[in-house]
C-alpha cells in the first residue's frame, strides 16, 4: 500500500474504542515514551512482535520528581467502558476537531514563531484562577500540610500497584544494564566474581525508520487516541451522578487521561520525525491534535476535578504535576507547537497556584511560574490578547498594572472579550477608593482608572473632567519629585491609547481606521501616507465638537464624544509629562507616544481626527533637547526603522509594552522580535537602551518632519546643527487645541459620588 492510499485510509477511518491493555503487558510497553532514550524512542523497526520492556522498581523515579511516565498508570487494569453513558458537554470525540477552536493563521507582527500553525485558548481564560469561594475558606482555615483524612492516604503515589510482577522477558539492552549493575557491585574478595565486564558498550545505532513504517504506526496511534478520547468521556459521564468518588474511581480517571496524553506525545514524535513524508507531517495540524489533547485530555478533566474540590485536591495535584512534567518534555520533542505548550504550562501553574491558601509562599511561587510561562508564550504570539488577560488575573495589589494588562488585551490584534469583565473589576476597586470617606486620599492609579471607568461606561462627563484634573495634578507633582515613569509610564500610556481606540470595540472610530490600514503592506502604507501629506500639507484642520462646559447631567453618548474626550485626556497627560524635559525618566513614556503619533500619521484619516490636540510645540522642544551627536545621520534620514548597531539585541524595554497592538502594526519591521531581549533585562535601562531610545525619538521626529505639515527640520549652514521648528499650521493647531481649556486646573473641591462637594483629604501619593 503506497503512502497516498495510507493517508486516505487514515483520514476516512472511523474512530473505534481502544481495547483494554493486555494483562501481561509491561508498564513501559510504549516504544515512544519519553522515559526511553531518544535514539530508541525514534526507532520503529521492531514496534510489533517484541515483548514490552520492564523496569525494576528500584531503578525508576517517582512521578513527582521526574518527567518520566508513571509505570503504575500504564500498568493498571483498564476499566470497561459503558456504551450507553451520556457524554458531558465538556467532552467530545471523533475525528473532527471542535469548531470552536479555530485554526488561527499567522498575522503580521503578532507572532514570532513561524511554526505557530495551530493555536488554542482555553474556553474560559479565567478558569485557572477562578475557584469556588467556599474552597478558599476551607484551605485558609486548615493547613494543607497537616493530617489528611484517612481516605486520602490511599492516594500515596506508588510506582507499581500491589501484586505487580515484571514481564516474562526483558530486552537485551535492559538485561545488559542489569548485568553491568551486578558486576559493579562485586567486591575484590568475592570468591565468585560476576563473569561480566563493567565497561560501557558502544551504543547500537538503530536503522532509520522508513516512511511506510512511520505511517503505519501513526495510523495506529491516531486510532488509539480516538478510542481513548471516547473512553475518557464515558468514564467522566459515569461519575456525574455520584456525590463523592472513591480513590479507585479517581485513579481510573487519572489513568485514562494520562494514557491519552502519552499517546499524543508518541504521535507527535512519530509525525515530526526527520524522514516523515509531507502528508504525515501535516497530520497533527489537519486533525488539530494539539488542541484536542489540551481540551479533551487536560482542561476538561481539570474542570471536573475543580468542581469537586476540596475532595479532589490531592488527585488534582497528582494529575497537574504529571501533565506539567510531560508538557515540558513536549517543548523539546514537539517544538513545532511551542506556543501552545508554553500557554498550557502557564495554565497548569495557575491551576496549581489556586489550590494553595491565599498568602502562602507556595501560592506566590506558583504565580511566578505561571507569569514566566505566559510571558514566554507572549514572545511566541505577542498579538494574543488572552495571554495578557491571564497575566492581569495573576497581578495582586497593583491596580495600575492590572488595568494596563487588561487594556492591552482589549486592543491586541487578537482581542480577548473576557478582559472587559477584568477592566470592570478594576473600575469597581478604583471607584470604591474614590468614593470612600477614609482619611487618606486615593493615589494616582485610583484617579486614573476612575476617569477611564466613567469614559468606558458612558457616565458623567463632568465627573470625568474632575477626576482627570485630579489625576493630572497628582502626576505633575510626582514628576516634579523625580517620580520614575520608566515602568509606571507604560501603565498610563497604553490605557490612554486604548481609550482613544475605544478599548477595541467595533464602534471605535480610530480602531476601525487602523484595522482597515492593515490590508496594505508597510511599504504601501508609507507611500500612500506620504502622497497624501504632500498634497494636503497646508489644509486647515477639521472641525471638532464645540468647546462647551458640559452640564452636570451630560453623559458620553456617541463614539465621537468618547474619542474627543479620550484624546483630551491622552494629550493633556502627554503635555504634562513634556513640561519636564530635563528629567530623563520621562523618555520611555514620550517614546511610545512619538511612536503612536507616527502611526497616526501613517493613517491620515486617523491623524486628522486628533491632530489639533497634539502638543506640537512641546514635542518640538523635546526633540531639540535630544543628543544628535551620537545618532547616525544615515539611519535618521532613512525611511527604514532604525536598528541600533552597538548592541546585541535590537529591542528596548518599551517595545515589549506596545508590540502586537492594533495601532503598532506599522511601526516595527518583520521579524523584529525574532531574537527578543531576555526577560530579566526588560525591567531596567542600560546605556545602549538609552542611546537606542534617543535615536528612535529623533527618527520619529525626522519622519514627522518629512510630512511637512506639523514640524520642519532646519540645518544651520555654518555649524551643520539641525533643529526642529513648528510650521504655521502647527501654531494654529496649538492655539485652537481644546484640552487645555477642558482640563484647566480649578481650586474647587473634588465631587463625591452623590455629586456634592466633599472636604479635601490628606493625599497619599502612590
Amino acid at each position: 500500500m503506497d503512502n497516498q492510499s495510507r493517508m486516505t485510509r487514515l483520514r476516512t477511518r472511523p474512530p473505534k474504542p481502544q481495547p483494554p491493555a493486555q494483562v501481561g503487558e509491561g508498564p513501559m510497553g510504549s516504544r515512544f515514551h519519553p522515559t526511553q532514550p531518544p535514539a530508541e524512542r525514534r526507532n520503529l523497526d521492531d514496534l510489533h512482535g517484541a515483548p514490552g520492556r520492564s523496569n525494576p522498581p528500584d531503578t525508576a523515579a517517582t512521578e513527582t520528581k521526574s518527567r518520566k511516565r508513571s509505570a503504575a498508570a500504564a500498568d493498571c487494569d483498564v476499566p470497561q467502558r459503558s456504551g450507553g453513558a451520556v457524554l458531558p458537554t465538556s467532552y467530545s470525540h471523533g475525528n473532527a476537531a471542535d469548531p470552536n477552536q479555530p485554526d488561527a493563521g499567522c498575522r503580521p507582527q503578532t507572532r514570532n514563531n513561524d511554526q505557530c500553525i495551530l493555536d488554542f485558548t482555553i474556553f474560559d481564560p479565567d478558569a485557572p484562577v477562578t475557584f469556588p469561594s467556599d474552597y478558599y475558606k476551607i484551605i485558609d482555615k486548615e493547613s494543607i500540610d497537616q493530617k489528611t483524612p484517612q481516605e486520602d492516604k490511599k492516594v500515596t503515589q506508588k510506582l507499581f500497584p500491589a501484586g505487580w510482577q515484571p514481564g516474562g522477558s526483558i530486552s537485551n539492552e535492559m538485561k545488559e544494564s542489569l548485568l553491568v549493575k551486578s558486576a559493579s557491585r562485586g567486591i575484590n574478595a568475592d570468591p565468585e566474581p560476576p563473569q561480566f565486564t563493567t565497561m560501557i558498550r558502544e551504543r547500537r545505532i538503530n536503522e532509520t525508520p522508513q516512511p511506510n513504517k512511520l505511517l503505519s504506526e501513526s495510523a495506529k496511534l491516531y486510532e488509539a487516541i480516538s478510542g481513548i478520547e471516547l473512553t475518557c468521556a464515558v468514564e467522566a459521564a459515569k461519575i456525574q451522578a455520584l456525590e463523592k468518588l472513591t480513590a479507585q474511581q479517581w485513579n481510573n480517571l487519572i489513568m485514562w487521561h494520562q494514557h491519552l496524553i502519552h499517546l499524543h506525545h508518541d504521535l507527535y514524535v512519530c509525525t515530526q520525525y526527520p524522514t516523515t513524508c509531507g502528508d504525515l507531517f501535516k497530520l497533527p495540524v489537519a486533525h488539530k491534535m494539539p488542541p484536542r489533547m489540551l481540551h479533551r485530555g487536560i482542561y476538561a478533566f481539570l474542570e471536573v476535578m475543580k468542581s469537586r474540590l476540596p475532595d479532589s485536591r490531592n488527585y488534582m495535584i497528582q494529575f497537574l504535576q504529571h501533565v506539567y512534567d510531560l508538557t515540558q518534555v513536549l517543548l523539546e520533542s514537539a517544538p513545532r507547537f511551542k506556543n501552545m505548550w508554553l500557554e498550557c504550562l502557564g495554565d497548569l501553574a495557575a491551576y496549581r497556584m489556586s489550590l494553595e491558601s491565599t498568602f502562602s509562599e507556595e501560592r506566590i511561587t506558583r504565580a511566578t511560574q505561571s507569569t514566566n510561562w505566559y510571558y514566554a508564550a507572549a514572545d511566541e504570539n505577542y498579538g494574543k490578547g488572552s495571554l495578557y488577560h491571564r497575566l492581569g488575573n495573576l497581578v495582586a495589589n497593583n491596580l495600575g498594572r492590572k488595568f494596563f494588562l487588561y487594556s492591552r488585551s482589549l486592543i491586541s490584534t487578537e482581542r480577548c472579550e473576557k478582559s472587559k469583565s477584568g477592566v470592570e473589576n478594576t473600575f469597581v476597586m478604583a471607584l470604591q477608593s474614590i468614593n470612600s470617606c477614609g482619611p487618606i486620599d486615593p493615589g494616582i492609579p485610583s484617579w486614573f482608572v476612575s476617569a477611564h471607568a466613567l469614559l468606558l461606561r458612558g457616565d458623567s462627563i463632568s465627573k470625568f473632567i474632575a477626576y482627570s484634573q485630579e489625576f493630572c495634578a497628582l502626576l505633575r507633582r510626582r514628576i516634579a519629585q523625580n517620580f520614575k515613569l520608566n515602568g509606571a509610564g507604560m501603565y498610563l500610556g497604553v490605557p490612554n491609547i486604548a481609550a482613544m481606540l475605544q478599548y477595541g470595540e467595533e464602534e471605535g472610530i480610530l480602531r476601525n481606521m487602523f484595522i482597515d490600514s492593515h490590508k496594505l503592506s508597510s511599504e504601501a502604507k508609507l507611500q500612500r501616507a506620504m502622497q497624501y501629506w504632500a498634497k494636503h500639507s497646508t489644509d486647515p484642520p477639521r472641525n471638532t465638537p464645540e468647546d462647551e462646559i458640559p452640564s452636570p447631567t451630560a453623559t458620553f453618548s456617541t463614539p465621537l464624544e468618547k474619542l474627543s474626550y479620550s484624546s483630551y485626556l491622552t494629550f493633556f497627560t502627554l503635555s504634562t509629562v513634556l513640561s519636564h524635559t530635563h528629567i530623563d525618566e520621562i523618555m520611555p513614556f514620550v517614546h511610545i507616544f512619538l511612536a503612536f503619533i507616527w502611526s497616526l500619521a501613517l493613517v491620515p484619516d486617523a491623524m486628522i481626527c486628533v491632530e489639533r490636540e497634539i502638543p506640537w510645540r512641546k514635542i518640538t522642544k523635546f526633540l531639540n533637547s535630544l543628543d544628535q551627536d551620537h545618532a547616525s545621520i544615515l539611519r535618521l534620514e532613512s525611511t527604514n526603522f532604525p536598528i541600533y548597531d552597538r548592541t546585541l539585541f535590537s529591542q528596548i524595554p518599551d517595545d515589549f509594552s506596545i508590540r502586537g497592538q492594533i495601532w503598532s502594526q506599522g511601526i516595527y519591521p518583520d521579524n523584529f522580535f525574532l531574537n527578543p531581549l531576555p526577560k530579566d533585562e526588560r525591567g531596567f535601562d542600560t546605556k545602549s537602551s538609552k542611546d537606542t531610545r534617543n535615536e528612535r525619538c529623533l527618527w520619529y521626529g525626522y519622519r514627522l518632519a518629512s510630512c511637512e505639515r506639523w514640524i520642519q527640520l532646519f540645518t544651520d549652514e555654518k555649524t551643520g546643527d539641525r533643529d526642529f521648528r513648528l510650521t504655521s499650521l502647527a501654531e494654529h493647531l496649538e492655539a485652537t487645541a481644546k484640552h487645555p481649556g477642558v482640563f484647566k486646573p480649578t481650586q474647587g473641591a473634588i465631587p463625591s459620588r452623590s455629586g456634592r462637594s466633599q472636604p479635601a483629604r490628606k493625599r497619599k501619593d502612590r
